[in-house]
């Protein structure tokens, strides 16, 4: 016998909130459409409506490792990110909705047709610089990240979205970028937890997602400085870099970046200090 959709849903959602993860409702309907593949639409739209034994099994199986805490990103694969899918897996940060505020402010600095160089430092799973290099057919760009793991990934989306005779992975740590011809744009969502803070965040976050990604250092500025004096030596006179901070950073990168030109910080959708602006003397 066949369970009805809204009945599987329910008994996920309950199980779910008793076992007191984020988005209870949200975890089950993504997870479900993913068994089904089908969309969340769909979901609500009754064109799912009765569900097979091995596909409530299959659900039950991803249900049982979301009640423990692991990402719905991780358990499907996936992550929306700027209206687009992008490949995640365990060992990589899984992107934010926070970090699209990055892309926001790229979008307001250039044109579509404008033709500039770019950099992605510490590029995790690619999403900022294949997002960058969709949106502006002429731009060029290095996704740079230090993890094998992570660059594996950014490949699959760099080939995923077709931009590749545009964005190139390098493995390196931007303490030490390699230098070439001088960029216009440097772009980065570096790790700005302090060793506090990683105690203090979601268990979800903190268990499961890479602490290397998340962690600057005892007190969350530390790649802040790093990046303030090594990506003078990647960009032209003018060119500009944009920093995803966390948002009691404010001030204190104000303070980092004082001997640079335009110091600005931009505010997210909730108000806070989210992003750091700054023009190369």
């Amino acid at each position: 016998m066949k369970d009805s959709r809204k009945e599987v849903l329910a008994r996920a959602v309950a199980m779910l909130r008793d076992a007191e993860v984020d988005s209870p409702e949200l975890s089950a309907q993504v997870l479900l459409a993913h068994v089904l593949k089908c969309s969340r639409v769909d979901l609500f739209l009754g064109r799912t409506d009765e569900v097979d034994a091995e596909r409530v099994e299959a659900f039950s199986k991803l249900l049982c490792r979301r009640r423990t805490g692991e990402p719905v990103a991780y358990l499907i694969g996936e992550r929306e990110f700027y209206g687009m899918d992008f490949r995640v897996r365990p060992g990589v940060l899984i992107p934010r909705p926070e970090t699209e505020l990055l892309i926001d402010r790229v979008l307001d600095l250039y044109a579509p047709e404008n033709r500039f160089c770019f950099a992605d430092l510490g590029t995790g799973s690619g999403v900022i610089a294949v997002t960058l290099a969709k949106h502006f057919a002429f731009s060029k760009g290095m996704a740079l990240d230090l993890s094998a793991a992570a660059l594996d990934v950014a490949r699959e989306n760099i080939l995923r979205h077709g931009v590749g005779d545009r964005v190139f992975p390098v493995q390196g740590n931007f303490a030490a970028p390699p230098v070439g011809p001088k960029l216009d744009l440097v772009v980065s969502n570096p790790p700005y937890l302090s060793v506090k803070e990683l105690s203090e965040i979601s268990f979800e976050v903190r268990d499961f997602e890479p602490e290397k990604a998340l962690v600057a250092g005892p007190l969350g500025q530390e790649c802040l400085e790093v990046l303030s004096v090594q990506v003078r030596r990647l960009l032209r006179p003018g060119g500009r870099i944009l920093v995803e901070m966390g948002y009691l950073q404010g001030t204190v990168a104000r303070q980092i970046f004082a001997d640079w030109n335009e110091v600005l910080v931009h505010k997210d959708l909730a108000g806070r200090d989210r992003l750091v602006e700054a023009v190369c003397p």
